[in-house]
């Protein structure tokens, strides 16, 4: 387990080698960071201050360069470093902002509106992991302390998240906030940052999106006081639980054809809803009721957007792949008027689309897995 330490003066070492070149921060190697814990690096960050007198001192940076050639001369970093702030350690993130174009005297408010924007996407997104923002300033008051780039650097301290217990786990929550902050600001979505993005006010990126294997946008809600209704969300959560990267479901959000021939749905508009006709913990009632095994990390969000008209948005985590296939109660009469409860229906996501399962694949599955089970060899099918 690696151990850092300090000197007398100003200095660091990493089990005996010197890591503090010609900063006086520690550098940390990606893979040491799993075996320290967050206790032993405070407690060592707590004494040099103490010895040294001086907090500006106590902060690890994290090497970002080859792999195996950790170099602490020449530094090449991530934007995350750990620091010591109030006697606790907390995560720190650099970013880029470009200056805006507005003339003197609104530029600096611009600016100032543009990190409060950062602000709203990034609180959030701290919230769900037990953490916070202790500090969010910037670097530049003017655009004659621009990069050569023409970018400007702001920085933001977020506090110890819960349950955070090597500094992996800050690593990890540093790279969410940095990941979040590009998105935003390059004006560009993911499957890891939208549902955050969607929390933080910024429903708009999802215009031009299009629905797909992780994304499905409907202009209404279905009606939850029925069985037709309860199935249709059982059916559609359960296919994103059995998805790769399970998915995120808009309700509120218009879509249409896209313009090239062949293409599918394209999110046009998210005007919102005019009124939330069913509550988020009646939703995950809903689908605890209809949905076996219970989904892992299922949040289901009411955001407001435009003239404070709400959406839905059901943020539907990756899920283990031992849990699958997710079944949703019931199945459909032949008619299709009726919801049979005695029967059930295994749901995939194909693109923009939601099918059914059909039994000649449920068969093989189950088959496969029974083979499994006793050890014995997979049949591939008849070879070439």
């Amino acid at each position: 387990m690696p151990t850092v330490t300090f000197g007398d003066e100003y200095g660091w070492m990493v089990d005996g080698e010197d890591r503090s070149g010609d900063s006086s921060a520690v550098l940390l190697d990606p893979r040491e960071l799993p075996d320290i814990t967050v206790g032993e690096l405070t407690g060592t960050f707590r004494a040099a201050e103490a010895h040294w007198g001086d907090t500006d001192a106590c902060e690890a940076l994290i090497y970002n360069g080859a792999e195996g050639y950790l170099d602490a001369q020449n530094l090449v970093v991530k934007a995350t470093s750990l620091v010591l702030r109030d006697g606790g350690l907390c995560v720190r993130v650099e970013f880029f902002l470009d200056w805006p174009t507005s003339t003197l005297p609104h530029h600096v408010e611009d600016f100032a509106g543009r990190l409060a924007a950062v602000r709203n996407v990034i609180t959030p997104f701290l919230q769900s992991r037990g953490s916070s923002i202790l500090q969010l300033s910037q670097h530049a008051y003017g655009p004659w302390q621009a990069t050569e780039d023409g970018r400007f650097i702001a920085t933001i301290v977020a506090t110890q998240p819960e349950n955070a217990d090597t500094l992996a786990d800050l690593a990890d929550l540093g790279d969410g906030v940095e990941r979040l902050v590009d998105a935003l600001v390059g004006g560009t979505a993911s499957r890891d940052t939208l549902a955050d993005l969607i929390r933080g006010g910024h429903a708009g990126l999802l215009v031009g999106l299009p629905e797909g294997n992780w994304l499905d946008a409907k202009s209404q809600e279905w009606d939850l006081t029925s069985d037709g209704g309860k199935y249709s969300l059982g059916v559609e959560v359960s296919a994103f639980c059995n998805a790769e990267e399970g998915g995120i479901i808009v309700f509120g959000a218009s879509t249409d054809k896209g313009p090239e021939r062949g293409s599918g749905e394209i999110i046009t508009a998210v005007g919102g809803l005019h009124q939330v006709r069913t509550q988020p913990r009646t939703y995950e009632q809903i689908l605890s009721d209809w949905i076996f095994p219970l989904p892992f990390g299922l949040r289901v969000d009411v955001v407001t957007v435009g003239e404070d008209r709400p959406i839905i948005m059901i943020d539907i985590p990756a899920q283990p792949e031992e849990l699958k296939p997710f079944l949703a109660k019931g199945a459909l009469s032949y008619d299709g008027r009726k919801v049979d409860g005695k029967a059930f229906t295994v749901a995939q996501r194909r693109g923009e689309d939601t099918k059914r399962l059909e039994a000649s694949m449920l068969h093989a599955q189950l088959a496969v897995g029974r083979r499994f089970l006793r050890n014995l060899p997979i049949d591939d099918g008849p070879s070439s």
